[in-house]
């Protein structure tokens, strides 16, 4: 297949030809004098075709009696500092014959032309120097083949810059528009180009006291930019200078946009906290629970069961908390939920745990204990759930033993409560002989109690240690 050379034509269409069977030669027919083709080749077999090759190119000869090329278009003139660049595109004939030359003439206003040295036919475009200042020239170009050279072009027209060009003047202080992690910039021209067309500008930003940071330039239209990536919810300073054939301006005053709030990445809420547990108090409850991996923060709420509203307590680092306040003998729901951070999404409430406040039992009374031998006696309590406490020792000899005013009991509930008393000394066994155990208003005699593998038993199930065994004291 084949098409005009995409140097000539970027929009030429293919026209494919095909071979003969096994033929790797053929003749291209039906083509234009004095034209570049590109050429591409590809194979087929049963199973369909290849791809196409990569192009080649190639000019087809000249006509055999060609004449001289057409007038191009009028060139484009760019001027600058007593100098114009001139470009132009191949006229739409080439009289049949490859052109192999353009030439360029000028002049002022109505002046005589004067014909600049001919150049190569690639590339179209040449430089005119030798000018005067603030100068329009009007250009004219021409091309040759072997027949010669063909007519001028219509006139293209530039004007040189000033004899003296300084750079650009200051800009006004761009408006600034923050966006997401970015800011769209725009301004002005200066009101002083300096004597010569703009070409470029540049933009600087910071923010706070930190150094500038210098865009890359843009070309003068539009007079707009985008700076990316920014910080999000950041206030920057922006800034612009523009620049000619002399150079770079001042920078302008600053402008100033802030830009837009940081959008959270959603998260996946964490689980809610398992293993809650509720401990009863004097006018409180104690709530604690398992953390959960990856939470930081944890947050209580509670409300009596009767209630409908929950009162919720501030987000905290531990995994228990007590809440004051209660009333006690009322019943009251607790639940927990956690969060990574204050800007996660909090996990689902825990399930409901309940717990009554109440006002902790004191006992306080005498307790009497008889035993043969003579030795030491230890007593003392304990919650059912904590360490023993010793109350105290004494002295004895064989026979009876009081202890008057026994240390205050304070024990949280009455019917969970137990009471370790410790006695240690020679001996305590079945034949030991027990009194009355008196505390608060329980009386518990003697003739209550059994003995078994160590242990004295009463009714109210009072345990006393025998034999260096410790054993309780439930007060129902």
């Amino acid at each position: 297949r084949r098409k005009l050379s995409s140097a000539a034509d970027a929009t030429a269409n293919w026209t494919e030809q095909a071979l003969a069977n096994g033929a790797v030669t053929g003749a291209i027919t039906g083509l234009a004098d004095a034209t570049r083709y590109d050429v591409q080749v590809r194979a087929r077999n049963s199973a369909g075709n290849s791809p196409w090759s990569d192009s080649a190119s190639a000019w087809t000869n000249d006509a055999a009696s060609p004449s001289v090329p057409g007038a191009p278009a009028a060139p484009t003139v760019t001027g600058g500092s007593l100098r114009a660049t001139v470009s132009w595109s191949p006229p739409s004939s080439n009289g049949g014959g490859r052109i192999t030359h353009y030439r360029l003439r000028r002049r002022t206003g109505s002046g005589a032309w004067t014909t600049e040295s001919e150049v190569a036919a690639s590339p179209t475009n040449d430089i005119i120097s030798g000018l005067l200042a603030s100068t329009e020239y009007q250009v004219q170009v021409s091309a040759k083949n072997s027949a010669g050279w063909g007519l001028w072009s219509p006139s293209g027209r530039g004007t040189t810059d000033p004899a003296t060009v300084t750079v650009p003047g200051r800009p006004a202080a761009p408006t600034v528009t923050g966006g997401s992690l970015r800011a769209t910039v725009s301004w002005s021209a200066p009101s002083s180009n300096g004597g010569a067309a703009i070409t470029n500008y540049r933009l600087r930003y910071k923010k706070g006291s930190d150094a500038w940071t210098t865009e890359p330039e843009v070309a003068a239209s539009p007079t707009s930019d985008t700076i990316s990536p920014l910080l999000a919810a950041t206030e920057y300073q922006v800034q612009v200078s523009a620049k000619n054939s002399a150079g770079w301006g001042l920078w302008s005053p600053s402008g100033r946009g802030t830009t837009d709030a940081a959008t959270p990445t959603p998260t996946t809420p964490l689980p809610a906290p398992s293993n809650l547990t509720v401990a009863s108090g004097n006018a409180r409850l104690r709530a604690s629970w398992s953390g959960v991996t990856g939470a930081t923060q944890y947050q209580l709420r509670w409300k009596k069961t009767s209630a409908s509203n929950w009162p919720s307590g501030t987000w905290q680092s531990n995994i228990s908390r007590f809440i004051t306040n209660l009333e006690n003998g009322a019943e009251y729901n607790v639940q927990v939920r956690c969060r990574r951070n204050s800007a996660d999404t909090p996990s689902p409430w825990s399930a409901s745990v309940n717990g009554t406040p109440a006002v902790p039992v004191k006992y306080q009374g005498t307790l009497t204990i008889g035993a043969r031998g003579t030795g030491t006696v230890l007593y003392g309590y304990k919650p059912r759930e904590g360490l023993v406490q010793q109350l105290g020792s004494i002295s004895k000899t064989a026979g009876s033993l009081t202890i008057t005013r026994l240390t205050e009991l304070r024990v949280p509930f009455a019917n969970q409560s137990t009471v370790i008393l410790t006695l240690s000394g020679s001996p305590a066994n079945s034949n030991s002989t027990f009194a009355t155990l008196t505390v608060g208003s329980f009386s518990l005699p003697r003739t209550s109690a059994s003995y078994s593998n160590g242990t004295w038993t009463w009714t109210a199930s009072i345990g006393m240690q025998s034999a260096g065994r410790t054993a309780a004291v439930t007060l129902q």
